[in-house]
Parts: C-alpha cells; sequence; structure tokens
C-alpha cells in the first residue's frame, strides 16, 4: 500500500475497527474491547494510509509496579487481510506506537500474544520477554 505515509490516529469504535478485530478474537472480547474504548479506559488508534483505515489498534497506560513507570500496552491490534499480506502489522506500526509512546512520556510500551512467531520478530525489534503467563482451563461444578 504504497503513497501515503502510514499514521496513526484516534478514532471510535465503529464496525471497521470491529471487522479488523474480529479476525483475531471472539464475540465476548469484541464486547470487552468496545466498552473499554466507549468508557474511555482504552483509546482506539486507526493505522490509516491514503485515507484508508487498514488496521485497528487499541492501547492503555498502566502503571507497571516493577520500577513505577508507565506502560503503553497494546490491547489488541488487528488488520484487514489485504493490508495483513503486505508484513506483520506489528513491523509496520510499531515504530508509531513507540512514538505516541514517547509523545505520550510512557516508559514502556508492552504488548501481550500468544503468537510465538510474534514473539521472535517482536525480539528482533528489541522486545524483551517481560512475563509469562499461565493460564488453565478449571471445569465449572468440579469439587474442589
Amino acid at each position: 500500500m504504497g503513497g501515503e505515509t502510514l499514521k496513526l490516529v484516534i478514532g471510535k469504535w465503529d464496525a471497521t475497527a470491529e471487522s479488523h478485530l474480529r479476525n483475531i478474537r471472539n464475540d465476548d472480547c469484541i464486547r470487552f474491547y468496545r466498552d473499554e474504548v466507549e468508557t474511555g479506559a482504552a483509546t482506539l488508534l486507526r493505522a490509516v494510509q491514503n485515507d484508508m483505515h487498514f488496521a485497528t489498534i487499541i492501547i492503555r497506560g498502566e502503571v507497571n509496579f516493577a520500577d513505577m513507570g508507565e506502560d503503553l500496552v497494546v490491547v489488541a491490534a488487528a488488520a484487514d487481510s489485504a493490508w495483513s499480506k503486505e508484513g506483520s502489522i506489528f513491523t509496520r506500526i510499531l515504530p508509531l506506537i513507540e512514538a505516541v509512546a514517547r509523545r505520550g512520556r510512557y516508559s514502556h510500551v508492552r504488548a501481550h500474544t500468544p503468537r510465538r512467531g510474534l514473539v521472535r520478530r517482536m525480539q528482533n525489534a528489541g522486545y524483551e520477554v517481560y512475563e509469562t503467563v499461565m493460564r488453565r482451563e478449571v471445569s465449572h461444578g468440579a469439587h474442589v
């Protein structure tokens, strides 16, 4: 998608954002993201080029208790399929997200992902594994 420079702009929840995020999340997550954006707990950013909204990124600030700084957290990021084929969404938008973090005086950018390939790409971009999240499904009604 050549031409105009890729940029991030603040946006409101809409059908395009929901469509992008449906590529990576289920209905419960979509409702959560929408509520976070609509209540102001999170900010929706649109990746725009040539007046086309190609990707949606949801961010929020969180206190990092390890160093008492504030992290800019990428809650979710997804793009339409045509844009995604040109390269990783993170590879193309990480520098823009980092610029947003610098302007907002955040100490770090943090993103959670279950995708190992994305972890490798982010490590190649200078990110480090900061924490490991463990999860186990528990059945309802089981006796402890």
